[in-house]
């Protein structure tokens, strides 16, 4: 579940195989599908990326002793570009654009 979580978010890929792509972009997929089941209808591109971001902290008991209360949307700011991209990409080829 942590390694699910962690490639929720956009990571630097070391090294990598067809399988690893595959598998990658199905847990994207996944938290992308989870994600617009928590969401309200109307929602904004911010929203999405928080919801996905916190997909992997929710239930951590981390997040409650000690973590940062901010944790989530500060990866969100740090990141946005590069989690819209990664979503709106995943959005797309599922065919349910979001913009």
């Amino acid at each position: 579940m942590y390694a699910a979580g962690r490639l929720h978010k956009p990571v630097k890929v070391l090294a990598t195989n067809p399988l690893l792509d595959i598998a990658v972009r199905r847990n994207r997929e996944s938290a992308l599908r989870a994600s617009l089941l928590l969401l309200p209808r109307r929602f904004t591109l911010d929203k999405l990326c928080a919801t996905v971001c916190g997909l992997s902290y929710a239930g951590d008991w981390r997040m409650v002793l000690g973590e940062h209360p901010d944790k989530v949307m500060n990866i969100v700011r740090k990141n946005r570009a590069a989690i819209a991209s990664v979503y709106l990409g995943i959005s797309r080829f599922m065919g349910q654009a979001l913009v």
